[in-house]
């Protein structure tokens, strides 16, 4: 990536986004900045190719090229220093030979200790990816129960450090210790290696080898052979062998799971941040929106909101909800799919139709006999009821007007609607309105609702008892809207 600025002040030569049109060209010094890139999917790196520009020559009209022919004069060689004193005479062979062995321990010292260090790290790397495979098979599931999804939670909270110890629970993390390749261990040790070699090399040229050989020549090849042995298993071990590779390959998977593990255990931790602080101060609406905040981003719940409000009047909407989800420990990751919702949002209002019960009184007069108030022995026709009854049967038929879901099945709604009715005798149409109450989602209506019905009375002056006399021919009666209270239960047909 490119490098930052030591001042985040300062101002960049060129700023590159989406929009800008490439390649942009800058002739100054200072930072080209690219915005905004996507840390999550991509990885990023700049690579930079120089092809050198020839430095301004003098024109040849002005000065003539210079020549590639003719003679140099030879440069004079300095005089070697003399040297005075006495000299150091060279180690006999014995003693090539006697550090060549020491040497040759110590380079097997430290290839068998690079060794057993680079074996720690492949097993060590090698649990933790067979750790987070066992993991992924246990809590395999695409939706956790609330025991797995605690356990789950437990894992992913113990997997943030290394474990002290271990229980055998699939809560335990599975994190290892890594202390990285010894990369710069092995150069050095193929350098010292590389040396020893030369020595064993170099002894072939001493004074009396041939003499020395012949009693020593199973010894000399051994060591050759087991330099050159030292040799492979440490080139073995570097950056370009089958080991590293296997390696950085299974470190490279278990660097992901954490990545991942991490991110979640995160937004775990913000969660019981923000409710712990919304805990304090129930009453305080930032605190509540920062919890609901980030309730919205744990790995553990997906929300899926469903507006219906969103519909015209009158027209209803089913939404058939299907969660996707991809395996992504898998080999070759593919969409999943699975239905777990069907949504229905019914419209606002349902047509409704049923039985009732009026409590609206309901009379109906006639000339009826009775006593003859001057003379009881006596019969006369009076005016009376052949009909008086305080609750009545009425058929509804109502249009339900949905204001609230109240859950389980149930709704609130505002009826308004007409009844049929009777009264003296004859059939009404009647008004009701009210709150209804809906059950098994719209199916059944419960409506205690106001009545409005006609009904007949007395005209003012006459009353229940008085004799009809000469004169009266047809009972006294005016019929008015009266105010009443109807109980209906309604079924759905349509909505």
């Amino acid at each position: 990536m490119y490098a930052k600025s030591k001042s985040s002040h300062t101002k960049p030569i060129a700023i590159v986004t989406s929009r800008t049109p490439l390649p942009v060209y800058t002739s100054e010094s200072g930072n080209i900045v690219i915005k905004y890139v996507n840390p999550l999917r991509y990885q990023y790196s700049t690579q930079v190719s120089s092809a050198n520009i020839s430095a301004p020559a003098v024109p040849t009209a002005l000065a003539p090229a210079p020549s590639t022919t003719g003679t140099l004069n030879p440069a004079t060689q300095p005089s070697s220093p003399e040297t005075h004193g006495p000299s150091t005479p060279p180690p006999t062979i014995e003693e090539q030979w006697k550090q060549i062995l020491q040497n040759l321990k110590t380079a097997r010292d430290h290839v068998l200790n690079l060794k057993q260090q680079t074996d720690r790290l492949i097993i060590a790397a090698s649990i933790e990816a067979q750790c987070y495979k066992d993991r992924l098979s246990y809590f395999s599931p695409y939706l956790l129960d609330e025991a797995n999804a605690a356990l789950l939670k437990l894992f992913i909270n113990n997997n943030e450090k290394v474990p002290t110890s271990t229980t055998g629970s699939v809560s335990d993390s599975c994190r290892r210790d890594d202390n990285g390749w010894p990369y710069l261990d092995l150069q050095m040790e193929e350098r010292q290696i590389y040396q020893l070699q030369g020595s064993v090399f170099d002894l072939m040229m001493a004074d009396g080898f041939s003499d020395w050989k012949k009693t020593n020549a199973d010894a000399y090849s051994a060591v050759a052979t087991s330099v050159g042995t030292l040799l492979t298993e440490v080139q073995g071990l570097e950056g370009t062998s089958d080991s590293f590779k296997g390696y950085q390959t299974t470190q490279a998977g278990n660097l992901v799971w954490r990545v991942r593990i991490h991110d979640i255990a995160d937004r775990e931790s913000d969660i019981a941040r923000t409710k712990a602080e919304f805990d304090t101060d129930l009453s305080n609406s930032q605190k509540r929106a920062a919890y609901a905040a980030a309730m919205q981003r744990s790995g553990f719940l997906f929300t899926v909101h469903v507006n219906c409000s969103t519909n015209w009047y009158g027209r209803g909407r089913t939404d058939t909800i299907t969660l996707h989800y991809t395996d992504m420990s898998a080999t070759s990751p593919s969409d999943q799919t699975s239905q777990i919702a069907i949504s229905t949002c019914y419209t606002p209002a349902t047509v409704s139709t049923g039985i009732g019960m009026s409590m609206l009184r309901n009379q109906q007069f006639a000339f009826v006999s009775g006593r003859d108030p001057t003379k009881p022995t006596n019969t006369i026709s009076v005016i009376g009821t052949t009909t008086d009854q305080l609750v009545t049967p009425l058929y509804a038929l109502q249009y339900n007007i949905a204001l609230v879901d109240l859950g389980h099945g149930m709704g609130l709604h505002a009826a308004v609607g007409a009844a049929l009715g009777s009264s003296s005798g004859t059939a009404n149409i009647e008004l009701i309105a009210g709150p209804a109450i809906s059950v098994r989602r719209r199916a059944f209506f419960i409506t205690p609702a106001f009545q409005l019905g006609r009904r007949d009375n007395l005209l003012p002056g006459f009353a229940i008892g008085d004799p009809q006399g000469n004169g009266l021919t047809a009972i006294p009666v005016h019929s008015s809207w009266r105010p009443g209270f109807a109980l209906t239960f309604t079924f759905s047909v349509s909505q």
